[in-house]
């Protein structure tokens, strides 16, 4: 299974900075460090059709939910959707 690697910027985002400061949670210690498994590929390995895409890309899509702001934590993640009995990519 392939690994992907969160990006540092990302844990260091203004949301996750903005919370320690006004809430004391620090947000990014209540997840583990290790790489993140790459869902879509090992999916797509199993003859699922899969398509990725941030929060906004779903929410553009039907019109409706937040829009991202300058240094989104939100906009690094990533959002897989899976359909059985077809091999292949499918881009959003």
């Amino acid at each position: 299974m392939k690994l992907l690697e969160e990006a540092r910027a990302v844990r260091e985002s203004a949301v996750y900075v903005e919370a320690r400061e006004r809430l004391g949670v620090d947000l990014p210690a209540l997840f583990d460090g290790d790489l993140r498994p790459d869902s879509a590929a090992d999916l797509a390995g199993r003859c699922w059709r899969t398509g990725v895409g941030t929060p906004y890309d779903h929410v553009r899509r039907y019109g409706r939910g937040p829009r991202p702001e300058p240094d989104d934590a939100l906009a690094a993640n990533r959002w897989v959707f899976a359909v059985k009995g077809a091999a292949g990519v499918s881009r959003w």
